[in-house]
């Protein structure tokens, strides 16, 4: 890598890119190259994402503190979780609902909890998995006591 070039208080550059491309991994990841150029892999992998199942359900965000909870129906339920569980870890806020009672108690005083999952059939568009997903938010939501609702 040539050294950059000084002129009248400015920093020029040489072409980075075709430095970067003459010296591979450099400055990347060593796995990064390997990757980057296996594109079978690449497709296989992509091929893979796009087969998997989805996953959708209804959980519910408990305050522990004051029983207050808030139902929540999503296609990815696990996406949900880990956000929780990230929410939780770092402190911020998981949803602007709870964020007075999560700014008063903390984070510790809420849990998450799946109440049920299920599966996207094949035979199934995104907005008639959404519409099952919607129905079963509804039968959930008749069936907790609306007043502890966020």
């Amino acid at each position: 890598m040539s050294a950059p070039t000084v002129r009248r208080g400015q920093i020029a550059f040489t072409d980075l890119d075709a430095v970067v491309r003459s010296q591979p991994g450099r400055g990347l990841p060593k796995d990064w190259d390997i990757a980057m150029d296996d594109k079978a892999s690449r497709r296989s992998k992509t091929q893979e994402y796009k087969q998997r199942k989805e996953t959708g359900g209804v959980c519910v965000i408990r305050n522990t503190r004051n029983g207050r909870y808030l139902l929540q129906a999503g296609r990815e339920i696990s996406r949900m979780e880990n956000r929780f569980n990230f929410s939780k870890q770092t402190g911020s806020c998981v949803h602007l609902k709870v964020k007075m009672d999560w700014e008063e108690f903390g984070p510790e005083a809420f849990e998450f909890e799946m109440l049920e999952q299920i599966e996207k059939k094949d035979s199934q568009t995104p907005a008639q998995f959404q519409a099952d997903l919607d129905a079963l938010l509804r039968l959930y939501a008749e069936q907790s006591d609306p007043a502890l609702s966020y």
